[in-house]
């Protein structure tokens, strides 16, 4: 799990539930020292209640504004319960809420200070200064979430880019961990581009090579000329991409590359390619519940795309197969969300 300034350790730790917490000391632009003080004032006094507390109890020498902005990137202040976009939004006084929090804590470990040395001792919670107000922000992408993660600690930890493409990742063919094994053969993939070098050679001419990743692996291509001129665009960091292509030989050689044929925006492939969806539904969780919350989804996700239901019988290996006239639906992400939490498989057609 991510980083959490009111469970992670210096090295990598177990909580309560049994979950591996990231280490902190593994965040790029924190330091150990950093690390150290806010751990050591969490076990002499407690959690942090939210991210006001947090600040109030720290030497903001040490957990200074690069330090804020790494732990808010890696996800360590999630526990405090603000999208993380709010950190770094305007706040009605600073740039950044960040800075505003630094102002805050600096200005009331001061009036506490004060306070302590004075003649009526230290003052009420009362009367020291007030909480800066959150500002309203958008929660950042999946995408941008993730890349902050991958910068700072290495890894995605909040989920994967291509998460938010559940229904598109069903069109590829092949994952890319198997993909040397389609030698001569047409390969779909959906990926989205991890890394992106753009060159020009000696004669003016731009080529490039880039790195694609899925959930299972990694692969690396090269694109020259009018290939390059053509997919250049879209192939850009952190793009998530259908890629149509061959696998062939290379020239001279016994090694297989991927010839590409035709690079798509992942997000425009599933109301391109589906045509309708057929619902599995095994004949013993048939119940008027189920089909009242099956007609419920397809009533609030109307659309273009037709729908079938197959209801199968395991025991005596038959299927019955119905198709809809007047019912047609949205086939997305969050539709095929709601079909599989009623405990139901689909085919994309």
């Amino acid at each position: 799990k991510s980083p959490d300034v009111n469970e992670s350790d210096v090295k990598f730790s177990v909580n309560k539930k049994g979950e591996i917490r990231f280490a902190l000391s593994a965040i790029k632009g924190v330091g150990e020292a950093a690390v150290e003080a806010l751990i050591l004032e969490r076990k002499q006094n407690g959690t942090y209640k939210d991210v006001f507390d947090f600040v109030r109890r720290q030497n903001l020498r040490t957990v200074n504004k690069r330090v804020m902005e790494s732990l808010v990137q890696a996800g360590a202040f999630d526990g405090f319960g603000l999208p993380r976009a709010t950190y770094f939004a305007p706040s009605d006084k600073y740039a950044t809420f960040i800075e505003h929090l630094l102002r805050y804590g600096a200005g009331f470990q001061e009036q506490k200070s004060s306070a302590s040395t004075s003649l009526f001792g230290e003052a009420s919670s009362d009367s020291m200064i007030e909480n800066p107000s959150v500002p309203k922000a958008e929660e950042w992408h999946l995408i941008q979430k993730l890349n902050y993660e991958k910068d700072l600690v290495g890894i995605f930890l909040s989920g994967h880019p291509l998460d938010d493409f559940k229904m598109e990742v069903g069109f590829a063919s092949v994952t890319l961990d198997k993909i040397q094994e389609y030698k001569n053969q047409k390969v779909k993939i959906a990926a989205f581009v991890s890394s992106a070098n753009h060159r020009i050679s000696k004669k003016g001419t731009g080529f490039g090579s880039f790195v694609i990743q899925d959930y299972q692996g990694s692969h690396e291509f090269a694109l020259f000329s009018e290939d390059y001129a053509r997919f250049n665009p879209i192939l850009q960091p952190a793009v998530s991409v259908f890629i149509e292509g061959e696998m062939k030989q290379k020239w001279n050689s016994d090694e297989y590359e991927l010839k590409i044929k035709e690079v798509r925006q992942l997000a425009t492939i599933g109301a391109a390619m589906t045509e309708s969806i057929t619902i599995l539904i095994p004949i013993e969780n048939i119940s008027l519940q189920l089909i009242e919350q099956l007609d419920g989804i397809c009533q609030r996700h109307k659309g273009k795309h037709r729908l079938k239901v197959h209801f199968l019988d395991a025991v005596n290996r038959q299927t019955l197969q119905l198709y809809s006239t007047e019912k047609k639906v949205n086939v997305d992400g969050d539709f095929l969300s709601a079909v599989e939490r009623q405990g139901l498989q689909y085919r994309l057609n």
